[in-house]
């Protein structure tokens, strides 16, 4: 016998509901069929497995699992933050093999080749409409975008007895086809495979890497600050900063793999160890790295030790450079040094200064 593990509440078009929230108190409650609109009943024995029974005949199971895959979808577009579908595309790079962050070791994961893209639909459609049409074509869901009509829409089909016609597959439209026999087959997520096909979207993906990038960057007056750059387009390492005098770079995800560092110390030891004169509180060994205040400040004669906190030197005469500059207590941290050093032995970065004239 066939079991509906799915109903509507107090009409066809209800809220969907899944045998497994009802319990014996609201077994009682009007259920209906969101197929056939017939009612149904919960069955809730202690031998078979819980399910919803028609009264009298039932609908089709195929019509059944078709409706369920449109109901389903359609709530999960309009109720969750993001709607995730991940399909093969090629991913190309025309800089790959000159680029400064290729990994020559097997195992780290290339940025180039066959691999599945990934796109959040609701960055571009807000809106899903059942059994509406785009050019001709019905689609069994349609997304699309109610402040840009212009944008071409995506269909969703589900696919139980038939497989997308050729005609409506050969006009273009991109179309997320789900292959269903059973109701399980209605939540996996939306990742191509034989049961879950992609038809008319881009398989070329120009590959970047997301990097950060630590600038060391000095003024006129010869004093230097430091600038933080993350999420940028690999693309732009080669675009250097005005007046930069060092540059550290990495991807995104090893940022988080540093031990016992955060990425200013890591880039400034990196400076330290390319030989760029520096000082600088954070790369100190007497620095708190904990707070914002050098360990000692000249024009205030005022010393910390390492680990507490002094409030009262403003912020105004808190920089890095300057105070570690003319701090008579600068001692160089041969620990985060060495840290650094063991970071760069396995991860591939990439550090620039200009050519000195």
């Amino acid at each position: 016998m066939i079991k509906f593990h799915y109903a509507s509440e107090n009409t066809k078009d209800g809220k969907i509901i899944n045998i497994s929230d009802v319990d014996a108190a609201h077994r009682a409650k009007h259920y209906y069929c969101i197929s056939c609109g017939h009612e149904m009943t919960a069955a809730l024995g202690k031998k078979n497995e819980h399910h919803f029974r028609h009264k009298g005949d039932h609908c089709g199971w195929e019509t059944y699992l078709h409706e369920l895959g449109k109901r389903i979808i359609k709530e999960k577009f309009e109720n969750q933050d993001k709607f995730l579908i991940s399909y093969k595309a090629n991913y190309i790079c025309n800089s790959y093999e000159q680029c400064h962050l290729k990994s020559p070791l097997p195992y780290i994961p290339k940025c180039i080749g066959e691999k599945l893209h990934i796109i959040d639909l609701k960055q571009y459609y807000d809106t899903c409409e059942v059994e509406s049409t785009y050019r001709g074509f019905r689609a069994d869901l349609k997304l699309s975008n109610s402040e840009h009509p212009e944008w071409n829409p995506t269909f969703i089909e589900i696919a139980v007895s038939h497989d997308c016609e050729k005609v409506k597959i050969d006009s273009g439209i991109r179309i997320v086809e789900l292959k269903v026999k059973e109701e399980a087959d209605i939540h996996k997520p939306l990742i191509e495979s034989d049961e879950i096909r992609f038809y008319n979207f881009k398989r070329e993906i120009k590959a970047s890497l997301k990097i950060d990038r630590l600038c060391i960057i000095k003024n006129n007056e010869g004093l230097q600050r430091v600038e933080v750059e993350q999420g940028l387009d690999c693309g732009q390492m080669e675009t250097h900063k005005d007046n930069s005098v060092f540059e550290f770079c990495i991807s995104s995800e090893s940022v988080k793999d540093i031990n016992n560092m955060n990425f200013v110390e890591l880039g400034l030891s990196v400076a330290n160890i390319k030989n760029v004169p520096l000082k600088h509180c954070a790369i100190c060994y007497y620095y708190n790295s904990f707070h914002s205040i050098p360990c000692h400040n000249p024009s205030t004669n005022t010393i910390s030790i390492r680990h507490i906190t002094i409030s009262s030197i403003p912020d105004e005469i808190c920089d890095k450079f300057l105070q570690a500059k003319n701090c008579r207590r600068f001692n160089l941290d041969l620990k985060k040094r060495h840290s650094a050093l063991a970071y760069l032995n396995n991860h591939q970065y990439f550090s620039w200064s200009p050519e000195k004239k």
